[in-house]
């Protein structure tokens, strides 16, 4: 199955963990280390219009990549006025530093794809989804 980001294609390499209905992906940009990425395979835009197996399988993954990782930001941005640049509904999973301070670089440098396929074969091993 292809799958989709909005209107992009999503390689292999950048998805850590599938699930029948959503899965979970690397960054292209990453405004920290571990800065994750989990989606509906359905491409739709807004929140309210994931249905509730589509809800359910997505805060589940969310769970336990959080649960990983520590500390974590979880956001949606919702519509293009809150931020949102890719037409289709994802949560952003954003690691605190121990500062807790995360320092927003808007000209955040695009990834090879070396970067994203080593840092999500880091996360299938690291990340436990049972």
């Amino acid at each position: 199955m292809a799958v989709k980001f909005g209107k992009w294609d999503i390689h292999e390499y950048e998805i850590f963990w599938k699930g029948v209905l959503s899965y979970a992906m690397v960054n292209t940009k990453p405004i920290v280390k571990n800065h994750l990425l989990v989606c509906p395979f359905r491409v739709v835009q807004s929140f309210c219009d994931l249905n509730k197996d589509e809800l359910s399988e997505l805060t589940f993954a969310v769970s336990r990549i959080t649960r990983s990782l520590g500390p974590c930001s979880v956001a949606i941005q919702d519509g293009r006025e809150a931020g949102q640049t890719v037409p289709h509904v994802h949560f952003h999973i954003i690691p605190r530093p121990e500062t807790g301070i995360v320092e927003v670089d808007s000209n955040a440098k695009q990834r090879t794809a070396e970067e994203m396929s080593e840092e999500s074969s880091h996360l299938k091993s690291f990340i436990n989804f049972s």
